[in-house]
């Protein structure tokens, strides 16, 4: 649980080699880092 939370704040402070971060700043779709952050939220809302 500790790295779902890792996760999802690293994607808010758009750190680099997030989901979020490429999403916005590189404006390109990644695949594997958007399941990292999907996961991610499943988890802490379960």
């Amino acid at each position: 649980m500790e790295c779902d939370i890792q996760i999802l704040m690293d994607n808010y402070q758009l750190k680099e080699g997030t989901f979020l971060y490429g999403s916005v700043e590189e404006a390109t779709f990644h695949e594997a880092y958007f399941w990292n952050y999907y996961n991610a939220q499943i988890e802490i809302n379960k």
